[in-house]
């Protein structure tokens, strides 16, 4: 009887006005993706349906190992993990999208800096993150003209001070200088893209915003000190070499000397693609997350944010920590959560440079 079911849903596709095709890209086996596993997980988030959505990591100064994961659910707040994945922290702060960190040194000694794209009330809900307890405590929201807040991350400029860049709905990245003593936002630029832009990592020691636009591709964009001068795209989804739609989750693996990775989650296809950090930003390999080999954490599916770091933060974590949210949490089915990957894994299944 099998042969039915796919006569049935061809009826059932015809019978509606708006059925559209699936999307056709090049297979895992064609473009030789390679797997790797995640070693733990953080619990599920509180709310059903679409609600995990974008982590970061915030490097402990003083220890690494105390380091901590902030991972946003979009219909409620944000969460603080430790490097197990266990969770520390709730703050009630609303629909928040994507969350940055930066620590940034000021005339009163560094500063460890949160922040997020907050849709309940269309503004950036900045936070600060208390290196002694490892308590993240809320600043200031900062409205923002153009609707609707979506992707975001922050950066340091050349000149030192704190960058922040918001993705909005009417496709444009809007760049504010965020002076931290007097807790006031100052817009510098506004880019304007021919899509949906979200996930977004910048590169302060180089001066470029990594910047996925959903529907198309991986851009480019140089500033100076958040003034933009040179727009290049570096990889489209019309290639078919591995990126999909949408284009989600941006952050790099900071290596020595401007050397580097770009990780992009890919999201249709369950897959990361990754880049050279530097020129030429060619493609150097992709993989996706399958379960672990002893059954403990599932695999990983449509992945929208995800967050990596280069810190050695303990023997285990020595090469660096990638978080991704993961769409299906199964195996307990449960609500959606975050998993994470020793970046080791990712040097070795790719044969990636350290």
């Amino acid at each position: 009887m099998r042969p039915l079911f796919p006569l049935l849903a061809s009826v059932a596709c015809l019978a509606l006005v708006n059925c559209a095709a699936t999307p056709k890209y090049a297979s895992d086996e064609l473009l030789g993706v390679a797997s790797v596993s995640a070693f733990a997980e953080t619990p599920a988030v509180e709310t059903s349906e679409d609600a995990a959505d974008d982590p970061a990591i915030w490097v402990n100064p003083k220890d690494a190992s105390q380091s901590l994961i902030l991972g946003t659910n979009k219909q409620s707040g944000i969460y603080v993990y430790d490097l197990s994945g266990a969770q520390k922290q709730f703050l009630p702060v609303g629909r928040v999208n994507n969350v940055d960190v930066r620590s940034v040194q000021t005339a009163n000694g560094v500063r460890h800096i949160a922040a997020a794209s907050n849709r309940t009330s269309n503004t950036l809900t900045f936070m600060e993150i208390n290196p002694e307890t490892g308590k993240v405590n809320t600043l200031k929201d900062f409205a923002i003209s153009e609707p609707e807040v979506y992707g975001y991350c922050l950066g340091v400029a050349k000149d030192g001070s704190l960058l922040s860049f918001v993705n909005t709905k009417t496709a444009k990245v809007l760049v504010h200088r965020i002076d931290l003593e007097t807790l006031t936002a100052t817009q510098i630029d506004s880019w304007t893209f021919g899509g949906q832009m979200e996930g977004c990592s910048n590169d302060d020691a180089a001066g470029i915003l990594f910047l996925g636009e959903e529907e198309h591709g991986l851009w480019r964009v140089t500033h100076d000190n958040g003034a933009e001068t040179k727009r290049e795209i570096m990889d489209t989804i019309a290639n078919d070499q591995g990126l999909v739609m949408d284009v989600e989750g941006v952050d790099i693996w900071h290596g020595d000397n401007g050397t580097g990775y770009v990780v992009v989650s890919a999201q249709a296809a369950d897959r990361y693609v990754v880049y050279q950090r530097e020129a030429p930003y060619k493609k150097v390999g992709i993989f996706n997350i399958k379960p672990s080999a002893d059954g403990k954490v599932d695999g990983v599916s449509h992945t929208d944010g995800l967050a990596v770091s280069s810190a050695a933060f303990n023997e285990s974590l020595s090469s660096g920590l990638l978080v991704v949210q993961d769409d299906d949490n199964t195996d307990p089915q449960g609500y959606q959560n975050f998993k994470l990957v020793n970046w080791k894994d990712v040097e070795k299944a790719l044969e990636l440079k350290k």
